[in-house]
């Protein structure tokens, strides 16, 4: 018989199986919160230095919301196993599931936590469904890159001799022999209830990550004023959590939800169309050309140059002198100030200029195969029906992200990658140099052919390998007036890189002209390069890539008034050659026609001529000077409306096909 004194046998297994869950939970929330933490001090600089010490410590009680899931989720069956420990003995089974969850989120916390201090640095923010083009992407080159950007081995030492070590510190810490003396086991039928609902109560809180009414959600971590610091409130957990469901909702039937209701979707396509006169997807974007204004250009580019920023381009930033040549050319010729690219990523971005489609989040160049048509609005077959040889020059691998693929299902004659170009000291394994991909094309274009093609560099990227002091492109000191740039993620062999770009792309203009008149450029960039000489870009800064149309003797409107992005390119090339009235099928709008867009719009961004609002959610606003808002802009719910049609349609007709919904 067990004495009075000593707690029953039952109640001893419980108590102390259930204070090592306890002191496991401890341990996750510090390790969260040391993250958290640590995430927010390298990104201070970042931060709006108007946020109180108040704010930064709501977004660690909010934080501490979602690392409580985190355990709940993980020691669930530990709670369990306890419970039975009353009945029977589970003493090892139990210690051994609290144990292995101990070890599993040490190394989880520690591989997700390095990865998102890497992530957040480049892509200002955790995880987000950006991040699950890792999957598509060229794994080797992926690796290749970081293995020359970052000391990997030590690295990789580091981080075992850490995990080594706090798995072995998390082991001690959870079985200690605490408490030291355990509770009286409960006498009473109501006081064995009340331990068993206090348990669950507190099992119940930790999953749901809050006491009463709704469960902790993601637009929860919008506590503060400060996006950025807001950003880091959520765990890494939770943020690749997030990410992963955003593209799954996205690449299903659920999609469309983010810009239309499948309801008004037939409604929808006849308000983008402005008829109801439609037998299938593509009437929607059928368009009649006024023909040509000027002279007919006999080769047409459209250059994506690598991570191109358009802050360079801004007189405010003017004495880093490494965008010359295509100020010049955008003098010489013409400039949209207000412009920007379709997504934040090479791949998406390229995706939305060859097939002519908003960057609606479903992986775009994974949507068609061998043997299906084109879209109807891809640029290739509608320049092939024009009496044009179409051309994609891309500097790298082919089987990246299956780019040739796509760009031959999408119409393009001939498809050139780096493995047939020649290279020079400087290539990588992202592809040849600017200078050897351009020569290629200029030994490639035959003058007396009329041709079209897209140009996709890579030299201004990660492991940034030109030697940019046989260039002559070095940037040696900071800028002047840039007292704060080590706080930046910019570095001065970044902007060297950005100069070789501008450097080598100004030549290859001048060469190919002088090779083949009537030539006609579309000089643009993938997407803004995600590094900036300072901690805190404005939303411009961070939005803007260039667009420079250049043609020797040809006279452009006045571009100043206009904003654009690369869903506009494709209207703007077919209107310079297409004959009057001859149809084509396009989303955007003719940047250079009597009624051009006003607004710069994509995925991402809308820029219009006082303000700039980040799209997708977020609900960002700024003067076109990085000012806050005091209100919306007045047409906001109209631009709103032009978004959601746009990557509604576009959305539609990449997963549902060319046929119109019943």
């Amino acid at each position: 018989m067990i004495s009075s004194a000593s707690p029953a046998p039952g109640w001893q297994r419980f108590i102390s199986q259930l204070s090592m869950v306890v002191r496991l939970v401890l341990w996750i929330l510090v390790c969260l919160c040391i993250s958290r933490g640590l995430l927010v001090w390298l990104n201070r600089h970042a931060m709006d230095g108007a946020t109180t010490g108040w704010e930064y410590a709501e977004a660690m009680l909010v934080g501490l919301r979602f690392d409580g899931r985190i355990a709940a989720f993980l020691l669930a069956p530990s709670v369990i196993l306890s419970a039975l420990c009353l009945k029977f003995d589970l003493t090892k089974a139990t210690r051994r599931t609290t144990l292995a969850a101990g070890f599993l989120f040490t190394i989880l916390w520690l591989l997700l936590g390095t990865i998102t201090l890497g992530y957040f640095r480049e892509y200002h923010n955790q995880f987000d469904p950006h991040v699950l083009g890792v999957v598509y992407d060229d794994f080797g080159a992926v690796v290749q890159t970081i293995w020359k950007t970052y000391p990997i081995v030590r690295g990789l030492l580091v981080l075992l001799a850490l995990m080594a070590g706090l798995c072995w510190l998390m082991r001690r810490w959870v079985l200690l022999d605490f408490p030291h003396r355990l509770p009286s086991a409960p006498r009473t039928l109501p006081g064995r209830i009340v331990w068993t609902l206090a348990v669950l109560f507190i099992l119940v809180v930790g999953l749901r990550g809050a006491v009463k009414g709704r469960p902790v959600q993601e637009k929860d971590a919008g506590c503060t004023r400060d996006q950025v610091l807001n950003r880091c409130v959520v765990n890494p957990f939770f943020a690749l959590h997030y990410a992963i469901g955003a593209h799954r909702r996205l690449m299903d039937q659920g999609g469309l939800d983010q810009y239309l209701d499948e309801k008004e979707i037939k409604a929808a396509f006849r308000e983008f169309a402005g008829t109801d006169d439609l037998k299938t997807v593509d009437d929607a974007f059928l368009r009649k050309a006024a023909g040509p204004t000027g002279p007919v250009p006999r080769h047409i580019f459209v250059v994506l140059l690598e991570s191109y920023d358009g802050w360079t381009m801004m007189p405010e930033h003017a004495a880093w002198d490494i965008a010359p040549n295509m100020l010049r050319l955008g003098k010489e010729g013409a400039r949209v100030t207000r412009f920007v690219a379709a997504s934040r990523s090479t791949m998406t971005s390229l995706s939305s200029v060859i097939s002519g489609l908003a960057d609606a989040g479903v992986i775009t160049n994974e949507r068609s195969r061998p043997g299906q048509p084109p879209f109807a609005t891809s640029i290739a077959p509608q320049m092939n029906g024009l009496g044009f040889e179409t051309h994609f020059f891309y500097s790298g691998l082919g089987t990246w992200q299956r780019v040739e693929d796509f760009a031959k299902e999408q119409g393009f004659k001939h498809t050139h990658m780096g493995p047939d170009m020649p290279k020079s000291p400087g290539s990588n394994e992202w592809g040849v140099t600017d200078r050897d991909l351009y020569q290629y094309i200029e030994s490639t274009i035959r003058p007396d052919v009329p041709s079209f093609s897209v140009i996709m560099t890579a030299s201004n990227h990660r492991p940034f390998s030109i030697d940019l002091a046989k260039e002559g492109c070095e940037v040696k000191v900071p800028a002047t007036g840039y007292p704060n740039f080590a706080e930046g993620n910019a570095t001065l062999g970044m902007l060297g890189h950005h100069k070789y770009s501008d450097k080598c792309v100004g030549e290859f203009v001048e060469r190919m002209d002088a090779k083949a008149p009537g030539c006609f450029f579309a000089l643009t960039a993938d997407h803004w390069g995600r590094a900036f000489p300072g901690p805190r870009p404005t939303m411009m800064e961070q939005a803007l890539v260039p667009l420079v149309l250049w043609q020797k003797g040809r006279t452009f409107p006045d571009l100043s008034g206009v904003g654009g992005s690369h869903y506009d390119l494709g209207a703007t090339v077919i209107e310079m050659v297409a004959p009057q009235g001859a149809s084509y099928h396009a989303i955007g709008r003719n940047l250079l026609g009597a009624n051009p867009p006003v607004h710069a719009q994509s995925r991402l961004w809308d820029i219009g001529p006082d303000s700039i609002v980040a799209m997708g959610g977020e609900g960002r606003m700024e003067t076109l000077d990085g000012k806050a808002l005091a209100q919306p802009p007045a047409d906001l719910p109209q631009q709103l409306r032009n978004y959601n049609l746009v990557h509604g349609l576009s959305w539609w007709r990449l997963i549902e096909g060319n046929e119109l919904p019943r």
